[in-house]
C-alpha cells in the first residue's frame, strides 16, 4: 500500500507535504500489520481493522491540506 500511496507525487498531483504524511502513514499502518502478525492476538487484528478504516480519509486530508 505504500508504493501506491505515493503514486500522486510521482505524477505531479502532490507535493512534499503529502508525501511526508503518506510515508508516516504507510509506516504506522505497517506497523499495525506487523504486529498483528507476529502477535496473532485478537486486539491486534482488532486495532489494524480500525487502522485500515482510519488510512484512507487520513491520507486523502493530507492530499487536500497539500493542494499542490
Amino acid at each position: 500500500m505504500g508504493p501506491v500511496s505515493v503514486t500522486p507525487v510521482g505524477v505531479g498531483m502532490a507535493g512534499a507535504v503529502y508525501l511526508t504524511g503518506a510515508v508516516l502513514l504507510s509506516l504506522a499502518f505497517l506497523s499495525y500489520c506487523v504486529s498483528c502478525a507476529v502477535s496473532k492476538e485478537r486486539i491486534d487484528a482488532r486495532k489494524l481493522f480500525f487502522a485500515s478504516i482510519i488510512y484512507l480519509p487520513v491520507l486523502f486530508a493530507v492530499m487536500m491540506i497539500d493542494k499542490r
